[in-house]
């Protein structure tokens, strides 16, 4: 393979088809040295391939009508009306109705304690919503004021919302807000101000945010006994919503048919996601021709014919849309064309029709660290060795990213683990050795690294760091001899 981040990988006969046996980052390891071939990537034993798991949906909502202030005519109409359409689309849903501070808290709380890794979470809410100091709030029934501190102090903030939503780990999780954006009780109107992207901004992927209106505008709380502008138009749209429709194709509608109102849409999704049943129903499956498309991919990644074995794999999911080997398997082909969204894409929909593959976890893993995206790499690497825990690469790799983020008691602990299963992984004992010097355990690095410079054929790196490790035990003419083995060790140099 050609160019900068070619990576290899290798394929091995299973029962039903070639599954994934090799997977492996780009030619450069985790801190940027050539890996030899035969050091990278992961090993896997041919498994058969697990029946996928239907998507589980989880959904709360909450309309608020009978307000101290300002009552509203409709909230619990948006309500029910949401309830019926989100059961109708397999959601377990609980609602609430008229709900005081403690009671939306608490709510929110326990809903997102039910979310598992995985899962579509889906939180919606009628009722009165207030822009203030940059941020937004839900405003609660029994909210009592009419000035900022009572609306910060006696509200729910929405960031509080999607901070609990992003800490469930859910991979696609959706909010509908049918509420103002401006400032209902006059007394406090000069403390709102637009909310910007910063407060809904999240590094936790998978985020689908609808507000019913732009900033600083009204919503429409429709004709008594009927529904809100924003709820009446959205529920038509999902109860219509054919299988093949995705969530944007469903809210394009939606805005196309607002008058005098406008939605405003934050997203940050991994993959597609389809009202209608996830867009397939897994629990009678026909793989039919899928299992030669599958074979044709795996000989053309063999060939290193990429484009061809891209083709043979989307063919293998228009055959068996439900197969997530044939998701993993492009995924990673996207991956080694450079194709980050679509690898991303592709990696996600393999986890969402098999939670328990660790090789999908592993594989999302070093997709966002290749983006740098360390947080999320060390969630699915938290996973894929909750699932596996010998899976030894899989510790190299936390450790290196918790190495990034400056974690370097984790990291040290991880590189251990990594070298405890696979006593023959250089990089993560090259690895360990650097997180000790930046741990101030500096003979500890250097004999780890005067272990690896020993082992290893062209270890530039190992010799810059035992000469760093030298310099900080005061022995500078070693360090100044491993420095110049760092230059002759470099491949082509002399």
């Amino acid at each position: 393979m050609s160019g900068t981040r070619s990576r290899e990988v290798r394929w091995t006969g299973g029962s039903r088809y070639f599954v994934l046996a090799l997977i492996s980052l780009a030619v450069c390891g985790p801190s940027g040295a050539q890996v030899p071939a035969g050091e990278r990537g992961l090993a896997a034993p041919p498994v058969e391939q697990p029946q996928p798991s239907k998507e589980r949906r989880l959904a709360l909502v909450v309309g608020n009508n009978k307000y101290l202030q300002s009552p509203l005519a409709n909230a619990e109409n948006d309500a029910r009306t949401m309830k019926d359409v989100l059961q109708d689309l397999g959601f377990e849903t609980q609602v609430l109705l008229n709900a005081g501070r403690e009671e939306m808290e608490r709510g929110i709380e326990e809903f997102s304690a039910r979310i598992q890794p995985g899962d579509t979470a889906l939180f919606y809410y009628s009722g009165h919503g207030v822009q203030a100091d940059g941020a937004y709030y839900l405003i609660p029934t029994d909210f009592k004021g009419s000035d900022g501190i009572a609306i910060r102090n006696r509200s729910f903030k929405l960031s509080e919302a999607l901070e609990r939503l992003a800490a469930s780990e859910a991979a696609f999780k959706f909010v509908f807000l049918d509420a103002c954006r401006d400032n209902p009780f006059p007394k406090a109107a000069q403390i709102g101000s637009r909310t910007g992207p910063a407060e809904l901004d999240s590094s936790n992927r998978g985020f689908y945010i609808a507000f019913s209106t732009s900033s600083d505008e009204m919503a429409s709380d429709g004709k008594v006994g009927t529904n809100g502008l924003f709820t009446g138009i959205l529920s038509r749209a999902l109860k219509a919503a054919q299988p093949a429709d995705t969530i944007n194709d469903v809210m394009a509608r939606v805005i196309g048919q607002m008058a005098g109102q406008i939605p405003w849409v934050h997203q940050n999704l991994t993959a597609a996601w389809h009202p209608r049943s996830s867009g397939m129903d897994c629990s009678q499956r026909t793989a039919g021709g899928a299992l030669v498309n599958m074979e044709a991919g795996n000989q053309a990644v063999l060939e290193n014919r990429l484009g061809e074995a891209e083709n043979h794999f989307s063919d293998a999911i228009k055959l068996d849309a439900c197969d997530a080997t044939a998701y993993l398997s492009r995924g990673l082909v996207d991956g080694l064309r450079d194709k980050s969204a679509a690898e991303l894409q592709d990696l996600t929909q393999a986890i969402q029709l098999n939670k328990d593959d660790p090789v999908a976890h592993f594989s999302r893993a070093l997709a966002y660290r290749r983006q740098g995206d360390c947080a999320n790499a060390i969630k699915d690497l938290d996973r894929a060795i909750g699932l596996r825990p010998e899976f030894a690469v899989a510790y190299r790799y936390r450790g290196d990213c918790r190495e990034k983020v400056h974690d370097y008691a984790a990291a040290e602990k991880d590189l251990t683990d990594a070298i405890r299963l696979d006593s023959k992984d250089l990089i993560a004992r090259e690895l360990l050795a650097t997180v000790r010097l930046r741990n101030g355990e500096v003979k500890q690095a250097a004999e780890d690294f005067a272990e690896v410079v020993k082992l290893k054929d062209a270890a530039p790196r190992a010799w810059r760091g035992l000469a760093e490790a030298q310099e900080e035990m005061g022995d500078n003419q070693a360090a100044e001899s491993s420095r110049s083995m760092a230059v002759r060790s470099v491949p082509g140099k002399k």
